[in-house]
Parts: structure tokens; C-alpha cells; sequence
């Protein structure tokens, strides 16, 4: 069984579909809408379903993942 990742293109197989989906919490995620949200805000339209689709790797490679799950854990986990 494979599953892909949304908005990075690449396959990973899971052996245990169960493990993937129920161990796997999401913390964060960006929506269709919130795109739409921000496509109105700056072009005054929405996006069509092809431009959405040419975003989705753009937009995981420009947030700073890491550092920003960094600074929450500075700011929320007190030092040993």
C-alpha cells in the first residue's frame, strides 16, 4: 500500500495503513481555503485547481518548518 504526501509529490509505502493515519497527530496544516483566503487578498480572485497544484511544493518549501516548531518548543518546554 502507498500513500502520497500532499504538496510533495513523493510516494513512502506504509505497511500498517493503521500505524500512518492514527499514530501520526497533525499539528498544523494550510487548507484549499486559506490558499483561496490569500489568492483574493493579493490577485482579487481565486485560484484555479491547476495553480493550486503548481503552489502546493512551493509553498512547503517556504516555511521554515523547523524553526518555527524550534521556537515553540523553546518557548513552551522549560530547560533541563
Amino acid at each position: 500500500m502507498s500513500l502520497q504526501l500532499i504538496g510533495t509529490g513523493k510516494m513512502f509505502l506504509a505497511s500498517n495503513l493503521w500505524d500512518v493515519t492514527m499514530n501520526d497527530k497533525t499539528i498544523y496544516f494550510l487548507s484549499e481555503k486559506d490558499v483561496q483566503t490569500v489568492a483574493i487578498t493579493e490577485l482579487g480572485r481565486e485560484l484555479s485547481r491547476n495553480e493550486i497544484t503548481l503552489l502546493e511544493d512551493k509553498i512547503a518549501e517556504n516555511i521554515p518548518w523547523f524553526d518555527a516548531i524550534a521556537d515553540a518548543i523553546r518557548d513552551v518546554v522549560p530547560e533541563d
